[in-house]
C-alpha cells in the first residue's frame, strides 16, 4: 500500500517555494517568446495544489495540465513513460479505473516529485508541444525538489 505524505510535511510543497518555482518557470517561458502555459502543483493523492494559467494561454490546457500532474502523482512516473507503457502493453487509460471523472492522461508534460523514495506530488505543464512541455515539467520539478531537499525521477 502506497504511504501518503502529507502535503504540509513536504518542504517541497510548500505555498511559497510552490509559487517561486512557477513564478520562475512562467518568467522563462515568457522571455523565449513560446506559447503560454498552463502549469499545476498536486500532492501525492493528485489534490490540486497550485494552478497558474498565462495570459493568453488557451483553455483547454488547464484539465490537461491539472491531468498530467495528477497522473504524474497517482501513478507514480512520468506522463510520457505511462504513454510508452500503454503502447507497449496495449493497454488503454480506462484500464486503470480512475472513478466515474477519469483525470489520467499519457500525454508527456507530467512529472512526480520524489522525496526519499516517496512520491510526494506531481506537476502538469501544457500548452507547447508534448516535448517542449516534459522539459519545462522536469525543470519546475527540479526547481521544486532542490528547495525542498530532494531528487527528480
Amino acid at each position: 500500500m502506497k504511504e501518503v505524505v502529507m502535503s504540509e510535511q513536504v518542504p517541497a510543497l510548500n505555498h511559497s517555494r510552490i509559487l517561486a518555482a512557477v513564478a520562475a518557470l512562467a518568467a522563462e517561458a515568457d522571455g523565449h517568446g513560446g506559447a503560454p502555459l498552463c502549469i499545476a502543483v498536486c500532492d501525492a493523492v493528485g489534490d490540486l495544489l497550485h494552478y497558474t494559467r498565462m495570459a493568453g494561454a488557451k483553455r483547454r490546457g488547464t484539465p490537461i495540465a491539472v491531468g498530467k500532474a495528477y497522473t504524474a502523482a497517482v501513478l507514480e512516473t512520468t506522463t510520457s513513460a505511462l504513454h510508452a507503457r500503454l503502447e507497449r502493453e496495449r493497454l488503454t487509460l480506462a484500464d486503470f479505473c480512475d472513478g466515474p471523472m477519469p483525470r489520467l492522461t499519457s500525454l508527456a508534460g507530467g512529472v512526480p516529485l520524489s522525496l526519499d523514495g516517496r512520491t510526494v506530488g506531481g506537476v502538469g505543464v501544457s500548452g507547447r508541444k508534448p516535448e517542449e512541455d516534459e522539459v519545462l515539467a522536469r525543470r519546475l520539478a527540479a526547481a521544486l525538489l532542490d528547495q525542498g531537499g530532494a531528487t527528480a525521477l
